[in-house]
Order: C-alpha cells, then sequence, then structure tokens
C-alpha cells in the first residue's frame, strides 16, 4: 500500500524548522536549516522514497527514518572532510567521524533531479540513489541514532531536513511492505 504523497503535508503545521511551502512543483524549502515532520507513524518494514532537486548549496539532504521507536537518518551531501553519503550515526559514530560514510561517489548537482529511496527492512537497512544501492547496513536497529539538529517534535514519524540548500521535493512517499503505518490526523 502506498501512503499518500506530498499532501499528507502541511507545511505551516507540520514545520519544524525553516520556512516550507507549498507550490506547483511539490514542496520546498529555503536556506537555512530546514526540519519538517510528516504526520506519519510508519510500519516495521517500508520504503521512504523521495524525489527532489537540490536549487542552491553543498550541503546534506536528509532523509528521517524509524524502525520500532529508534530514529535514524540518512544524510545525502556534504560534511567535514568532503562529500558524504550514509547513515548519520551507527555504533555512536557519526559518518563525519569514523562512521559508515561512503566518498566513493559524485556529488549532489545542483539543478539536477534525484530519487532517493531507503528501504527499512528486519535485519538491514538500504539506501539507493536513482536505483543504484549507495549503502547497505545489516543492522537490528538498537545500533543506529541520528544527530539532536534532526529531531521532530515526534520522532515516532518520518521527516525530511535540508541544510543550507533551498530544495523542492518533488515527491514523497511510504510505501508499505509489512504491516500498516499510522497518520497521526
Amino acid at each position: 500500500m502506498r501512503v499518500p504523497r506530498t499532501p499528507l503535508i502541511e507545511p505551516l503545521r507540520d514545520s519544524v524548522k525553516g520556512k516550507w511551502q507549498r507550490q506547483k512543483d511539490g514542496l520546498s524549502c529555503g536556506k537555512g536549516r530546514s526540519l519538517i515532520e510528516i504526520p506519519y507513524q510508519p510500519p516495521d518494514e517500508y520504503d521512504f522514497r523521495i524525489s527532489f532537486t537540490r536549487l542552491q548549496g553543498e550541503f546534506q539532504v536528509v532523509q528521517l527514518l524509524v524502525r520500532s521507536g529508534k530514529p535514524f537518518a540518512w544524510v545525502m551531501g556534504s560534511g567535514i572532510g568532503g562529500l558524504r553519503f550514509g547513515f548519520e550515526s551507527v555504533y555512536g559514530k557519526r559518518m563525519d567521524n569514523g562512521g559508515n560514510a561512503t566518498l566513493d561517489r559524485e556529488p549532489l548537482k545542483n539543478g539536477q533531479r534525484y530519487t532517493a529511496e531507503v528501504r527499512v527492512r528486519s535485519g538491514v537497512v538500504s539506501a539507493f540513489l536513482d536505483g543504484k544501492l549507495i549503502r547497505e547496513h545489516k543492522t537490528d536497529y538498537s545500533d543506529m541514532s541520528r544527530a539532536h539538529e534532526y529531531d521532530l517534535r515526534d520522532n515516532s514519524l518520518v521527516g525530511l531536513f535540508a541544510w543550507d540548500n533551498p530544495t523542492i521535493f518533488h515527491a514523497v512517499e511510504i510505501i508499505e511492505i509489512t504491516g500498516r503505518g499510522k497518520k497521526t490526523r
């Protein structure tokens, strides 16, 4: 089952930080740290897929996820010491400090549309960009966490973050794999 796309999100109501607005191309955010929660608690297994275009900047575009009450993040973009794509914190190590970041791919290009998908499954989490596997981590999710800068008002929800990058999110969808998620309004 697919959960409704971006219409579920109400920018004024769901914005945690930054200026978010709906426009004809999708949901957009401006400069500064922009954080929005999606009023939806996912089931145990799901795919979180976004289509986005970073308009300016060189920093992160982030998908905020949760599994069994444990919040974590998939980060795409740059970081200290070079370009980073990875799960934000694994075994207490941030991706920019000995964590699981990968430096072996091209950076995000401004003005280019991408599709990112994170597949949350029992025992493994996998992240794809434009259909190509970027990172996979075998886990029971107890080893994963995320920085407080990504905290939502309700960390049992999923969300989006852009760090000083005006970005358009053309589509945001969650595909339920096992179980049913819960809309929180």
